[in-house]
């Protein structure tokens, strides 16, 4: 919060900084470590004014997280900069380690009969990176009681997923080697349900995703022929950055919301590696050649015989 006492749009409201990054766009177009938001709009939210009061208290106090923009919003004739709300997400414990970095989680739809098992999606807020998790610990790092734990896991599995703040790392077993993250806090979403899946074998078999949304699966699995994923908002418009990353298509994007605005999946961040001609056929994107006589392709990174 801004307890600074000056006129009001220049003083009041809040100060906004983006997790996982030194650096946040402010409203009128400069850079800082952090950057001033006269208001705060949660009208998308669709919140009762109880609710908004305390979530506003929350964020103050540290113990929120918004997703959304900073922009120039008209109050009075003059532009205010303002906070405009898109997602909020609340602190379930209410403390947090000095060390780590924010993730939002959800489930991989990956089931696994040995350990570890890469049943979870992990993506670094603001940021495209993404990586399976095989292990989530809500509990040593944290103060969370255990119908807290089972709070957050019930929003992870049943619900919109799960922002977790932590540290990651190695583990081994029967499988090989996985990611495990240790979190100190864990946040569940504020207002809007969870999202619709999409995609995956089962009966009944699920609904496709409505008119402006498109199937969002898990990175690394452009080669299932029917993954499970989410259906997720196509972006009406992309800002012109060039981060390339590479579809599920084969098709090199300028960047993941062009990527998103196709509705195609992710196969990896960066360019697309040209096709590779195995014998008689051209193996597919994220495939390289392992056997040329036979023309027998597999996922990159994969151990074969070229």
């Amino acid at each position: 919060p801004d307890p600074r006492l000056c006129p009001a749009s220049v003083c009041g409201g809040f100060f906004v900084g983006r997790v996982n990054r030194k650096r946040t766009l402010c409203a009128d177009g400069s850079t800082g470590e952090e950057c001033h938001a006269a208001l705060v709009d949660l009208s998308r939210l669709g919140l009762d004014a109880a609710t908004e009061a305390k979530l506003l208290a929350d964020f103050g106090a540290g113990l929120a997280l918004a997703r959304g923009s900073l922009v120039q919003e008209d109050f009075g004739g003059s532009p205010v900069p303002t906070l405009v709300v898109d997602q909020a997400w609340r602190g379930v414990t209410g403390t947090r380690a000095d060390r780590g970095r924010w993730f939002g989680l959800r489930s991989s739809g990956i089931a696994c009969i040995t350990h570890p098992c890469p049943e979870l999606v992990r993506v670094k807020l603001n940021s495209l990176q993404r990586r399976f998790l095989h292990v989530l610990d809500l509990s040593t790092a944290s103060d969370a009681t255990s119908s807290e734990i089972s709070y957050g896991l019930d929003s992870l599995y049943q619900g919109p997923g799960l922002i977790a703040y932590g540290e990651t790392h190695r583990i081994t077993g029967p499988a090989g080697s996985g990611r495990e993250l240790v979190a100190s806090e864990f946040y569940t979403k504020v207002g809007e349900g969870r999202p619709m899946t999409c995609g995956g074998f089962g009966y009944p078999p699920k609904p496709a995703c409505a008119d402006g949304e498109f199937c969002e699966r898990p990175p690394d699995t452009c080669l299932l022929a029917d993954g499970p994923g989410e259906c997720q908002p196509i972006p009406e418009a992309c800002p012109a950055v060039f981060d390339p990353v590479c579809g599920c298509d084969g098709v090199t994007y300028g960047n993941d919301c062009a990527r998103q605005m196709a509705g195609v999946g992710l196969d990896l961040e960066g360019a697309c590696s040209p096709a590779q001609e195995c014998g008689w056929k051209t193996c597919a994107p994220g495939t390289i050649c392992c056997n040329p006589l036979l023309g027998i392709c597999a996922p990159s990174g994969w151990a074969c015989t070229q």
